[in-house]
């Protein structure tokens, strides 16, 4: 299903996505201040380690101010994530496993409330969307869609990374969540948080400093696809 969406409609569909995202979730958009409802959906993934998420934000201006610090916070909690920075993006996409939307409005919460945004809401016919193949043309836009972000994400800066421990179970099987641990944090290099200060919420955005991206020898991360 390909649906055009605006308004209220828009905010739903993308609630109704992170709420039924259960493999893979993605947050594309190059300004990130959470919204209240927003909020609430996430905060029902927290207990959650088997869901990947992706957080992926920036933009080419580096004196703007492009993620809250109270966002940061909130964000490290999560047992499965990656936090990422692409100083050329402008384009906005939130996707899971189930569906996608392309969309003109940031995960901020002034465009939510006060902007004209709209968007396109597609479902996906494949459930295993985490095993579509790398070619591309595929003829199905949410297909298309994710391989595209998987791509922009991969070629992308990894600044947090939260991966979950699991027990091995029988036969191969992914047994009990045990932990997760931070493999990678180097936020702080490229935000005016303090040390003493990245675990205090606050309503201020973070400052950006000067960013020179790394090649990819140089910690510039990996992903996974599933």
């Amino acid at each position: 299903m390909t649906k055009f969406v605006q308004g209220s409609e828009l905010n739903a569909a993308l609630e109704s996505l992170i709420k039924h995202a259960d493999e893979i979730l993605f947050l594309v958009s190059p300004f990130i201040k959470l919204h209240n409802r927003i909020k609430d959906q996430l905060k029902l993934k927290q207990d959650n380690p088997t869901l990947k998420i992706y957080v992926l934000y920036g933009s080419f201006d580096n004196t703007a101010n492009r993620i809250g610090d109270e966002d940061l916070v909130f964000l490290k909690q999560f047992p499965n994530i990656e936090i990422r920075y692409e100083e050329n993006l402008n384009a906005k996409y939130y996707g899971s496993e189930k569906a996608g939307l392309i969309t003109s409005m940031n995960l901020y919460d002034f465009s939510q409330n006060n902007n004209i945004e709209v968007g396109v809401f597609t479902e996906s016919s494949n459930k295993l969307i985490d095993e579509i193949s790398d070619l591309m043309g595929s003829g199905d836009l949410d297909v298309d869609a994710h391989q595209y972000f998987l791509d922009v994400i991969k070629n992308s800066e990894l600044l947090y990374h939260n991966v979950p421990e699991f027990e091995k179970g029988m036969f191969g099987l992914q047994g009990k969540y045990l932990k997760s641990t931070v493999q990678k944090d180097i936020i702080g290099q490229y935000h005016n948080v303090l040390p003493d200060q990245q675990d205090v919420a606050s309503d201020h955005f973070v400052g950006f400093k000067s960013f020179e991206k790394k090649q990819p020898n140089n910690g510039g991360g990996t992903i996974s696809e599933k």
